[in-house]
């Protein structure tokens, strides 16, 4: 993006959030052959397709299968798909197993965004975050975790690199924000 990287008011970043979510959640479909142990797991499970505790990491994706199961608690429902912006910014959608609550819209996702180049705000980019969330302790610089009404959503900064990280249908704790942004940083840092 170009010009001034400030966040949108809180009506915007609830709707940003919710199309990043349901993009992600309609556009994610298996990509390639199954391996072999996939084909006769995928036989027996209408939710199988990806072995549980996968530690490759998907292109456009910030965090491993592994890392996002060992956080919500639930086996991935299919591989994670992502894909990148016109800035190499990357967006990461992972369909969790699970039962949605009557009447929800969209899937249960977790969602990656970033790395964003802060362009010199550093964490004057969590300046126009919706009101009514937390500072985070021990990840970056700078953290913020806000919950709404059918997830959360959290905000790291770590120099001039800034992520995002959402969850929709659960709820995970700062505690687990912090460690799936501390995993991500050190794998921005290590260019992987």
């Amino acid at each position: 993006m170009t010009g001034d990287r400030r966040l949108p008011g809180a009506g915007g970043i609830a709707f940003a959030a919710a199309i990043t979510l349901l993009t992600a959640c309609s556009a994610a479909v298996p990509s390639g052959p199954l391996k072999p142990s996939q084909q006769a797991e995928a036989s027996h499970s209408p939710d199988a397709g990806l072995p549980s505790g996968d530690t490759a990491l998907t292109a456009g994706c910030l965090l491993t299968p592994a890392e996002v199961e060992a956080a919500t608690g639930h086996t991935l429902s299919k591989p994670p798909e992502g894909s990148f912006g016109p800035k190499g910014d990357a967006s990461c959608g992972y369909d969790l197993g699970g039962e949605l609550p009557i009447g929800a819209f969209g899937c249960h996702c977790l969602s990656t965004n970033g790395p964003f180049d802060l362009q010199g705000q550093g964490t004057a980019w969590l300046d126009d975050l919706p009101s009514g969330g937390e500072d985070v302790p021990g990840v970056g610089d700078r953290a913020y975790i806000f919950n709404g009404s059918t997830g959360n959503d959290f905000w790291a900064v770590k120099g001039q690199t800034g992520i995002h990280i959402s969850m929709s249908y659960q709820f995970l704790t700062a505690e687990q924000f912090t460690v799936l942004a501390n995993a991500a940083f050190d794998r921005i840092a290590g260019g992987e």
